[in-house]
């Protein structure tokens, strides 16, 4: 066989080969079908209802209202714990095993003023490496020098648990920052 003869077979085969994939797909997609109960029901006249307002976005009220933000973006919380023994302190009395490393991966700390003026640092992170299951939020209030924790460290089925016994409005900070923060 000659040079140009070998490039005919060669050329040839990888047309067959071609046409044998592109068979394959385009029957692979004919069989695909979308079974009955998948298809998008038609639409109906009825309104769908809108969702009740929720502490979330009272949260972003607040954070939109509130004009004192100093650590804002500029100090994640654990650089802030690091120079905090008081708040540390106070979250080991709450939660025996509590360290810093406890929130080494951290998100930058949120200073939130509530409605009645009380001003309160949020504080959040997990364990390195770890953050499945490890969350710590820290609610700090600035005028009673308070610390309460929402932890995951639940040791049972609980998706939470908060520490410290916070105020209804404390409480729920926590607790829409937990889901939205």
């Amino acid at each position: 066989m000659n040079a140009v003869s070998k490039k005919i077979v060669l050329f040839i085969s990888l047309a067959i080969f071609a046409i044998l994939l592109a068979s394959i797909f385009f029957i692979s997609k004919k069989n695909q079908s979308v079974p009955e109960e998948q298809k998008i029901p038609e639409e109906t006249d009825q309104p769908i209802p809108l969702p009740p307002p929720s502490i979330s976005s009272e949260l972003e009220k607040k954070k939109q209202e509130n004009k004192y933000q100093p650590y804002k973006q500029e100090q994640y919380s654990y650089g802030l714990l690091k120079n905090s023994p008081n708040i540390i302190g106070q979250a080991k009395e709450l939660m025996n095993d509590f360290s810093i490393d406890k929130m080494a991966v951290s998100t930058p700390v949120v200073d939130m003023k509530l409605d009645d003026g009380r001003e309160v640092l949020l504080l959040s992170g997990c364990e390195e490496h770890n953050c499945g299951g490890t969350g710590i939020i820290i609610a700090y209030d600035k005028a009673a020098n308070k610390v309460y924790l929402l932890t995951e460290e639940t040791g049972s089925s609980e998706e939470y648990k908060i520490l410290g016994n916070p105020d209804d409005e404390i409480k729920n900070l926590l607790i829409d920052y937990y889901k939205n923060g």
